[in-house]
């Protein structure tokens, strides 16, 4: 008896020599015999777990992280013991919280022993009785990692046994969320650009909020616009508290109630970015907590595309060659136009062909204009309805180059807009040449 799980005192530290051998034993070398020839016979062994190798102390399961309090019938299915394989699972707990640890099984089928093993290695509690239950109910003095241990210490039938287990009254720990480091007015998330109206759980899942870590989120808004924000949580694992600042840093709302949401809502009075301030007021218990945040009635900035500097008739897209026929979302993604900040794009044609050029956009976001200009600056065509849409179509009397011009003819509200341009008909200078020089040698040799 004194080599069981039932003789440990508390404290003592845990070895693997802790658990017998049952190979050294004769006796029991010759139950595994007879047990090998039960199985021939037609006797069924337990199969492995899902859980390995989780064979030791420091390989428990899960590889990383913690079982969360369960029963395994719930994870992915029951547990499987064998003699020399014992099992190892990983939990937490705070301190103050009661473990409470069951092991149900057949002990007909082999008795099964329990211990519950702390960070430092030492079994501070274990169930070692001869019925289909072993049990442990464990006050944690400190907030600590466990380590759930399941041997087999006798297996007096087929070899191994099944086993359900289960346990509960620990909380996991509070992982740091994956919008770190947002942790200062300096350093918000997203590292660049904003965050668009939404909320978190649709971005990277919720957040996580620490004492003396507050967390901050980046995003926009234009003059009469009015910023809504709600922050969901539980108050009772930790009171949160929210606030907005101005791009000067003044906080200009805030909403510190004792319920589990805060919101705010504000109307914005010049255009200008905001950052969402997060802060942990008081803990609830258990270090940090959990926190749904979404805004909405705001509206980003349009932001420059990738074509610039194209900005003049001298620098257009591409810096140097042709765009060849097609769209603009076939490069590089939308284009986007400001008020006195046209765009210009190059393309080709030979004489005879018809360019065709469309621009796609809202019309209630900007009213765009385009324009085609040949090689002498001069413009051959243009397209300045009042719908979504902007087409030109252009047979061209000479070979040359030309410009697709864009154009921002009016602003309705919020700076710029965004459009998708196309264009085709045209051929550029080293695939006509050499269909023409081809067809010259064609029809010579044909002659």
């Amino acid at each position: 008896m004194s080599e069981r799980l039932r003789s440990f005192s508390s404290g003592r530290q845990f070895h693997s020599h802790d658990v017998r051998n049952a190979k050294e034993r004769p006796a029991v070398r010759a139950v595994l015999a007879l047990l090998t020839l039960c199985v021939a016979l037609g006797a069924y062994a337990a199969v492995e777990d899902s859980y390995e190798e989780n064979d030791t102390l420091t390989t428990p399961w899960p590889p990383s992280g913690y079982w969360a309090p369960s029963c395994l019938s719930a994870v992915d299915g029951q547990g499987a013991i064998f003699t020399g394989d014992d099992d190892f699972y990983r939990i937490h707990a705070y301190a103050g919280e009661t473990l409470s640890i069951q092991c149900n099984f057949s002990n007909a089928d082999g008795d099964i022993d329990i211990g519950l093993v702390n960070s430092a290695g030492s079994i501070v509690a274990s169930s070692t009785s001869t019925t289909d239950v072993e049990t442990i109910s464990y006050p944690v003095p400190a907030t600590d990692d466990f380590i759930v241990w399941v041997t087999l210490y006798s297996d007096p039938g087929t070899p191994g046994n099944t086993y359900e287990l289960c346990w509960s009254g620990g909380s996991l720990p509070i992982a740091e969320d994956p919008y770190e480091e947002n942790d200062t007015i300096d350093m918000p998330w997203p590292p660049s650009g904003y965050w668009g109206p939404g909320c978190l759980y649709a971005e990277q899942g919720l957040g996580t909020i620490f004492p003396s870590d507050d967390d901050f989120y980046r995003i926009h808004a234009f003059a009469g616009e009015t910023l809504s924000i709600q922050c969901d949580f539980s108050n009772a694992n930790g009171d949160i508290d929210v606030g907005l600042l101005n791009s000067s840093g003044s906080i200009v709302a805030s909403s510190t109630g004792t319920s589990d949401v805060e919101s705010i809502s504000y109307t914005v009075p010049a255009t200008d970015d905001f950052i969402i301030w997060v802060k942990l007021y008081a803990e609830g218990g258990i270090p940090g907590n959990t926190y749904e945040l979404c805004w909405s009635g705001g509206t980003l900035p349009i932001e420059e595309d990738p074509y610039e500097e194209n900005d003049t008739f001298d620098t257009p897209w591409p810096a140097t060659g042709y765009w060849a026929p097609g769209c603009l979302s076939g490069e590089q993604g939308q284009g986007a136009v400001f008020t006195a900040e046209d765009d210009f794009y190059r393309i080709h044609a030979f004489a005879g062909e018809t360019l065709s050029v469309q621009c796609n956009f809202s019309h209630a976001g900007g009213d765009i204009d385009v324009g085609l200009v040949n090689a002498s600056g001069s413009i051959v065509a243009s397209s300045s309805g009042t719908s979504d849409v902007e087409s030109i179509s252009y047979t061209t009397p000479a070979t040359g180059d030309f410009f697709v011009w864009v154009m921002l003819y009016g602003d309705y509200g919020i700076p710029g807009n965004t459009y998708e341009l196309c264009w085709s008909g045209g051929t550029l200078p080293g695939e006509g040449e050499g269909e023409r020089e081809g067809e010259g040698e064609g029809e010579g040799e044909g002659e």
